[in-house]
């Protein structure tokens, strides 16, 4: 307990006064996981989800959201063709990306071309810990151009001024249901 309850000494347990709610108990001890986990807290502390909780949006996911308090889980026991944890605020979002060419080819066995090739999941365009916005994504373009090595020279051939283009533009935001 007082790896993560470091105001609880051994001994010393503190009487069980009121919290005023479950959600501010969280908020209070959401910094904590960056003790040891500094790199996704640093990661976290970037993302749209921090600036929301930062504006007091009392919906706005912490770590525990996503990874539960007491009973956390490695990334690996997460099944990304589910689309949890994130489905569970972004259900319809989710719900047109699982119609889309993308969430097509995960529920077939999450291949598109080549066997060594996947499909991408929520965390690969918006990213795990630091989410984005796909269109303020930086990184997009060119993890869209990994799997679809053609499209840039595709683009080429009939969008005018295609390299600035495609160096300003997510390709979401034309692509997107």
């Amino acid at each position: 307990c007082t790896g993560c309850h470091r105001e609880i000494a051994k001994g010393k347990h503190p009487s069980r006064a009121p919290i005023s709610s479950r959600r501010d108990n969280s908020l209070r001890h959401n910094q904590t996981c960056g003790q040891c986990h500094e790199a996704m807290h640093n990661d976290y502390a970037g993302s749209i989800h921090a600036r929301l909780v930062a504006e007091g949006n009392p919906n706005a996911p912490i770590c525990s959201d996503c990874h539960s308090a007491h009973s956390i889980q490695p990334q690996a026991v997460y099944d990304s063709s589910t689309g949890e944890p994130c489905k569970k605020c972004h259900g319809e979002i989710y719900q047109a990306y699982a119609e889309s060419v993308h969430g097509l080819a995960v529920a077939e066995g999450n291949v598109i071309r080549h066997a060594s090739i996947k499909a991408p999941v929520c965390g690969d365009c918006h990213s795990v810990h630091n989410v984005t916005a796909v269109a303020a994504s930086e990184f997009l373009v060119t993890a869209c151009l990994n799997c679809h090595e053609t499209a840039q020279s595709a683009h080429e051939q009939w969008l005018p001024n295609a390299g600035m283009h495609l160096s300003s533009v997510s390709c979401a935001a034309c692509h997107s249901p």
